[in-house]
């Protein structure tokens, strides 16, 4: 039988926890300042000027911390994951075009693709972002009016063709440790779902498919290899994980 002083609720360790995992949070998710947007869009300008060098395929992200991997090593982002699986089938990329930032909502990207820089066409544009919108209960229709101007932009990165543009939805943090220790999982759940439902919204209006990975990022429950570092951001692993539900949808997109 159990040993009920153990079990017994205590408000002062209990409250530390959550005010520890929420300021964890604070610098993981926002550990940027968006004034510091030029700076992020001039290193992919000159990535871009790189890129121009070679007839291969170009391949341009933009997004928040889960598309420059906070947490883990080049190798391991997922989009890097996923041109390593498309070179076995033929298909080879220079090296990925990055815009994004740990701790950027869709403000911030979006004024980072309106200081103008960026002029290539890409074959390939992935657009993940919201989890910061969600996280500091931004509002979803300024979500919605930013992803359309993100969209509208990555339309003309793509050269015109929506089929160019693969994106993601809102993974479910509340699975991580730091996740757990924050507060009530399911309301944290049910509140990235309602932020997914927007971006979903703002997809259809484009004719744009949404790769769901809110269900894969639930195998970070119990599992601590699914977690970056920080125990905060997903691993390498778990980005595998996501690769294995776009791969067939970016078979679809190239040619």
């Amino acid at each position: 039988m159990p040993n009920s002083k153990q079990n017994r609720f205590n408000p002062v360790s209990d409250y530390m926890k959550i005010l520890i995992s929420f300021l964890t949070i604070i610098l993981l998710f926002a550990s940027c300042n968006f004034d510091d947007s030029f700076k992020y869009i001039e290193n992919a300008f000159q990535q871009e000027v790189q890129a121009n060098q070679s007839d291969t395929l170009k391949y341009i992200a933009l997004g928040d911390s889960y598309t420059v991997g906070t947490g883990v090593t080049l190798e391991e982002r997922w989009s890097e994951q996923l041109v390593d699986s498309l070179l076995l089938y033929g298909y080879e990329f220079e090296p990925v075009v990055y815009v994004g930032q740990n701790g950027w909502n869709s403000t911030a990207l979006n004024n980072a693709l309106n200081q103008g820089l960026l002029q290539n066409t890409y074959d390939l544009v992935s657009v993940m972002i919201g989890v910061n919108d969600q996280f500091w209960n931004g509002s979803k229709n300024v979500l919605k009016d930013n992803l359309r101007c993100i969209l509208d932009f990555s339309i003309n990165l793509a050269g015109g063709d929506t089929s160019n543009i693969l994106m993601l939805n809102i993974p479910d943090w509340g699975t991580t440790p730091v996740g757990q220790n924050f507060g009530d999982t399911a309301l944290i759940a049910a509140s990235i779902k309602s932020y997914n439902v927007a971006i979903e919204e703002v997809a259809d209006q484009y004719g744009l498919h949404v790769s769901n990975i809110f269900p894969v990022s639930k195998a970070a429950i119990g599992d601590t290899t699914m977690v970056a570092s920080d125990n905060l951001h997903f691993s390498g692993k778990m980005y595998g994980l996501w690769v294995d539900e776009i791969f067939p949808k970016v078979l679809d997109i190239l040619p």
